[in-house]
């Protein structure tokens, strides 16, 4: 699971600080969260949901950890979910 959130976070980058060039590692706190809280069963805007509070407990509250900001990653990662059902 964690492969599948770190690959969707990474590729959002949302405070832009891989494309400034923090290391590779930058957002594995945030993605093990994430991968620790949701499931196959979780729909797209739940998954959205975790990854907004995930990032705004270990950050700060920003409008760009809105849950709508997160959609595209929570399908990214619920598709990668869907094509691998033992995850």
């Amino acid at each position: 699971m964690f492969d599948i959130v770190k690959k969707a976070i990474d590729k959002k980058d949302v405070l832009g600080l891989l494309e400034m060039g923090a290391p590779n590692d930058e957002y594995d706190i945030e993605c093990r969260d994430i991968a620790s809280k949701i499931n196959k069963n979780n729909s797209v805007d739940e998954i959205a949901a975790i990854c907004s509070s995930v990032f705004t407990a270990w950050f700060y509250a920003d409008s760009r950890f809105s849950m709508g900001n997160f959609i595209d990653v929570a399908q990214e990662i619920k598709s990668e979910i869907d094509d691998y059902p033992e995850v």
